[in-house]
């Protein structure tokens, strides 16, 4: 299984790759490979093609906080379903998967005063 992990916090693993050239060599060096890790922490290569060419993405937010980002409605922390055409490092800067959606019953509906 390959696996892309990106890292947003300052504290990463020893060995991260924190450059677009070594990230970049990574990714080409596991296209054709089926199993290999690649941790990072250039958002730019987190895209849906990671995704198409078999990796697992998982974005890591903070130390213990991570949650992995796969194409449909399988995602935890958003109600969004993933298309390909998404693109993915704006969205994670955006906040889209840092909190768990809040789902909201009939009986208990937000306040609107108008």
């Amino acid at each position: 299984m390959k696996e892309f992990h990106l890292y947003m916090d300052s504290e990463y693993p020893t060995g991260t790759l924190t450059n677009h050239a070594d990230t970049e060599a990574a990714i080409k060096e596991c296209q054709d490979c089926k199993s290999g890790e690649i941790h990072t922490t250039q958002i730019h290569h987190a895209t849906t093609d990671r995704l198409m060419d078999g990796f697992r993405l998982y974005v890591h937010f903070s130390v213990g906080d991570f949650t992995e980002i796969v194409l449909g409605d399988g995602n935890e922390r958003t109600e969004k379903q993933i298309r390909y055409a998404h693109n993915l490092p704006r969205m994670i800067l955006a906040g889209a998967f840092q909190n768990a959606p809040t789902r909201l019953d009939n009986q208990h509906k937000p306040y609107n005063p108008l």
